[in-house]
């Protein structure tokens, strides 16, 4: 994989600048940030921990190997997108190129898909963002508008006169994530677009076999794009990499269409629970989202939810 050229990037989706919410924490953010405990009732995960106790340092360690785990699932995603931009082309030289967030072009699918159309300045055509333009969408009336403006009259004296100016077009909006698609999975996009030479790569840096080079990938994009939400509250110490993995793993096979909602659930889901109840709940709410067609991949703990 190339370097990419902006070494502060986060991993994040450099292109729109921001996440569902604003643009999420970073790992450098969080460290300037006022000191939060992370034990004791006031702490993200409600640890109860005596500060004196050996298992204090042992929380202190498991904080600071997250962190390292989620930078490190920022860079890797952040370094796949860059190279899928590069080798698709879309971006000319050493130019940047600016897409919406995997959670705003999910919204403009699903919004055309079942004609839930929104205010017509709000809405945005994916197609259109795609280079293809829906035959039956209408054209806005002129971007003229009229103003006054102090003219000369022939008498020398000042009057008001109604004149037309046009006014700068519109900004164009973004274009949609990469080879986005409502019934793809984060898994069958990383095989679909990786290529020999990046798998090799990464499998070399992280000394894991081709498979993992693949799971890495898919956990550290799903984690990145797909849940947004999820990862701001990750960074801000709520989750551990476990829970990351749990979710990543149960979520990396779930179609585009149903990842918003998912990342929602999951931005409000409560932190001070088992991890037995964590990937249970997670399980069954992925199982009441997607229909039983839709899930002919699955693993078996997450198709067998529901019976």
């Amino acid at each position: 994989m190339k370097d990419p050229q902006d070494p502060g990037n986060n991993g994040l989706e450099r292109a729109s600048n921001e996440s569902v919410s604003g643009s999420p924490a970073t790992s450098a953010d969080l460290s300037s940030s006022p000191q939060v405990p992370l034990i004791g009732p006031d702490s993200p995960r409600r640890l109860d921990v005596e500060p004196d106790s050996p298992m204090a340092v042992v929380v202190s360690l498991a904080h600071l190997s997250t962190g390292v785990r989620l930078a490190e699932f920022q860079a890797i995603a952040g370094l796949f997108l860059t190279d899928v931009i590069e080798k698709l082309r879309y971006a000319e030289g050493d130019k940047i190129y600016y897409h919406a967030t995997f959670t705003e072009t999910a919204g403009r699918f699903i919004t055309a898909r079942d004609g839930l159309l929104p205010e017509k300045d709000d809405f945005v055509d994916p197609w259109t963002s795609t280079g293809f333009v829906l035959e039956d969408r209408a054209l806005d009336g002129s971007d003229d508008a009229v103003s006054s403006t102090g003219t000369a009259t022939d008498d020398g004296e000042t009057g008001e006169s109604i004149v037309e100016q046009p006014l700068a077009p519109p900004a164009a909006p973004l274009p949609n994530f990469p080879k986005f698609g409502l019934h793809k999975s984060f898994n069958s996009w990383v095989h679909d677009i990786a290529t020999r030479e990046e798998i090799a790569e990464l499998t070399t840096v992280l000394g894991s076999t081709s498979n993992g080079a693949y799971n890495e990938i898919t956990n550290a994009v799903t984690l990145a794009f797909g849940l947004p939400k999820f990862l701001q509250r990750c960074l801000a110490g709520e989750f551990t990499i476990e829970h990351v993995l749990a979710a990543t793993r149960a979520i990396k096979d779930v179609a585009f269409e149903y990842l918003p909602r998912l990342d929602a659930y999951l931005g409000d889901r409560r932190a001070d629970i088992t991890m037995e109840t964590f990937k249970k709940s997670l399980n069954l709410k992925i199982a009441a989202l997607v229909p039983v067609d839709d899930r002919p991949n699955w693993p078996r703990s997450v198709a067998g939810s529901t019976s």
